[in-house]
């Protein structure tokens, strides 16, 4: 499986690692790692077998997957094609309420692709008022804490 983001947690900072401790915890190739030394990952020496320490990793995970992030304005969504922040198409957005997290969902001015934002469920007022809300799709938030919407999914019987 292709990842590109890897979870700097499952890592102990005062821990070595070799080559293939990294790949087995990361799940990823052993090229890969090689990758990552000839970039800017620090080994302790150059013998082999190649040993990092733990901190030097968590680093260097941090770093890389912070390099793929892309700030966007407060009326900006993430236009999956134009790999960019863009403006929603007549500034129109969907809501999608799942798992205690929020989604806009729209579709890009310039592309009219879709394009998505991810917010918290305490902000949804405060996007309301950005965006012209289309919809509003809510599931699973039994389990979801301060909420700003409504729980209540048992429907009328009449």
């Amino acid at each position: 499986m292709f990842r590109r983001n890897h979870n700097a947690k499952i890592i102990k900072q005062k821990q070595t690692y070799s080559t293939e401790e990294i790949c087995n915890l990361l799940k990823i190739h052993a090229q890969t790692v090689g990758t990552w030394y000839k970039s800017s990952l620090k080994r302790i020496d150059n013998k082999q077998p190649y040993l990092v320490f733990g901190q030097d990793l968590i680093d260097f995970i941090k770093v890389k997957n912070n390099k793929r992030k892309r700030k966007s304005e407060a009326n900006e969504m993430f236009c999956f094609k134009c790999q960019k922040p863009r403006k929603s198409k007549d500034n129109i957005a969907c809501i999608k309420i799942y798992d205690c997290k929020v989604n806009l969902i729209g579709n890009c001015e310039i592309c009219n692709t879709k394009i998505n934002k991810v917010i918290s469920p305490q902000k949804i007022d405060e996007y309301k008022k950005i965006f012209r809300i289309q919809v509003i799709h809510d599931k699973n938030l039994l389990e979801c804490g301060n909420t700003c919407t409504n729980t209540n999914t048992t429907t009328n019987p009449n």
